[in-house]
């Protein structure tokens, strides 16, 4: 059993472990971020479309540069991941037991609970999307003004590929669980990743059923055991996804693990692609 409240390295992490250690500090700000997002720039866009002053428009449009920044900042970070993820998945593939990689497993699964937890936010906060659009189709206009091009964050074309992350309900999970389908294709490798993701997500199941954690440690397995699950199904989905026959998750106990848990529920029936077509009458007992 891993200790998920106490797990300290071993003396032999890899590098791909520093480096994501690295990038979940920058993590946990991006989190608190997009938790604080809000509104955005709501109110920048409406004085923009109320002014008929072509040099006023040009300085409000400026006030909405920031927030444009902060979604450039959700997009490089989900890069930081794709670049990273998939090798430490291939570290701890290569390992000889997880019991022995507890600290490398326990930050897998904080970073799990990392992607899950964005895209919740990023669900509710309609306002990301609204400015970063706003942004995207003004740009052949405000580029043409002297002193407003040179404090644009991104061009037309980089404007284009954040614009094709943000568009999917869960667009780290989609961006990530893409990166990590091309790194392990169809056939073996594609199946040791499934079973490291199984493995993470039954592990953490386990571990809250034990019942010998605090409140805030069962709180955390939980979340980064659905972001495992959704993750799962992600790269599953040509097998019938994490609630096909041939799912090693046991989704059954995962399920009733966070039944009472109403977000947790609500990310297993609305981020998972197979949920509608496959999960059985027992799991939609737990969920809904």
């Amino acid at each position: 059993m891993i200790d998920f409240e106490n797990a300290k390295p071993n003396t032999t992490q890899s590098a791909h472990y520093d480096k994501l250690k690295n990038a979940m500090v920058q993590g946990k700000k991006i989190l608190e971020v997009i938790s604080k997002y809000g509104d955005g720039g709501k109110k920048i866009r409406g004085r923009l479309m109320g002014t008929k002053d072509e040099t006023e428009a040009s300085k409000i449009f400026l006030e909405l540069i920031p927030f444009v920044q902060t979604v450039k900042d959700f997009h490089d970070f989900a890069q930081v991941l794709g670049d990273i993820l998939p090798q430490v998945a291939k570290d701890l593939i290569k390992s000889n037991t997880l019991e022995h990689q507890q600290a490398f497993i326990k930050l897998f699964a904080d970073t799990l609970d990392f992607i899950r937890r964005f895209d919740t936010n990023k669900t509710f906060t309609p306002e990301i999307q609204n400015d970063f659009a706003y942004y995207k189709r003004s740009l052949g206009k405000f580029s043409k003004v002297p002193g407003v091009k040179a404090k644009l964050p991104l061009s037309p074309q980089d404007a284009s590929m954040v614009s094709m992350f943000l568009g999917p309900s869960g667009p780290m999970v989609t961006f990530v669980g893409q990166i990590m389908d091309k790194k392990f294709p169809d056939g073996k490798e594609k199946e040791s990743l499934l079973e490291l993701l199984a493995n993470i997500a039954n592990i953490l199941c386990s571990a809250v059923m034990q019942k010998k954690m605090s409140d805030d440690a069962d709180k955390y397995c939980l979340g980064a055991m659905t972001g495992a699950i959704v993750m799962y199904d992600f790269l599953a989905i040509k097998t019938g996804g994490v609630f096909g026959k041939d799912s090693k998750v046991d989704m059954k106990s995962c399920c009733k693990m966070i039944k009472d848990v109403s977000e947790l529920c609500a990310c297993v029936r609305y981020s998972t692609r197979s949920y509608n077509s496959t999960a059985s009458d027992k799991i939609r007992s737990y969920i809904e």
